[in-house]
């Protein structure tokens, strides 16, 4: 079993868990929903031949630091629910992670980005205002050390941004 299809059994045993109490079925359901369909579609590895070797690359970093983040971001949610005054509204969960130093405001423009279809580059220029075009962090192999900086929304927004015109906008 590789890491993604690891993640993607993960994913599921804790949305499972999620559903089975009424106070947590609806932590980051959206996001789950979205993530767990890509992980089914990207641990087919003949999926990634859609994407450019550079495309590929991207993703699958990405997706590992989205693993390591989101997984024990939403297991702890999910353990601690009746002790967490932030979790107290499901239906912002997803837009307010707790570790997350921006505000909602910042990813409601991101997410206005993603809908209107900028390219990954624009997504990650207002994220944190990168002056180096992707291409030449992955040439460089910066790119697991910026991905690691990200933290899991802004991970998951620009996975989405890349793989958006391939599998979800059909």
């Amino acid at each position: 079993m590789n890491q993604d299809q690891a993640a993607l059994t993960k994913i599921k045993e804790l949305s499972n868990q999620a559903q089975k109490n009424d106070e947590t079925k609806n932590y980051y359901s959206d996001d789950v929903k979205i993530y767990t369909n890509f992980l089914e579609l990207w641990s087919d590895e003949q999926k990634h031949d859609q994407f450019a070797e550079s495309d590929q690359k991207l993703i699958s970093t990405y997706l590992a630091a989205l693993n390591d983040k989101f997984i024990p971001e939403y297991q702890a949610a999910l353990n601690h629910f009746d002790e967490d005054l932030n979790l107290q509204s499901a239906e912002l969960l997803h837009l307010t992670p707790k570790d997350n130093k921006a505000n909602l405001k910042d990813y409601i423009e991101i997410e206005q980005f993603f809908n209107n279809q900028l390219t990954p580059n624009a997504v990650i220029d207002d994220l944190k205002n990168v002056d180096q075009p992707v291409a030449n962090l992955v040439k460089n192999h910066e790119l697991p050390e910026y991905a690691k900086q990200l933290d899991w929304m802004a991970l998951y927004l620009l996975i989405n941004a890349i793989a958006y015109h391939h599998w979800f906008n059909k």
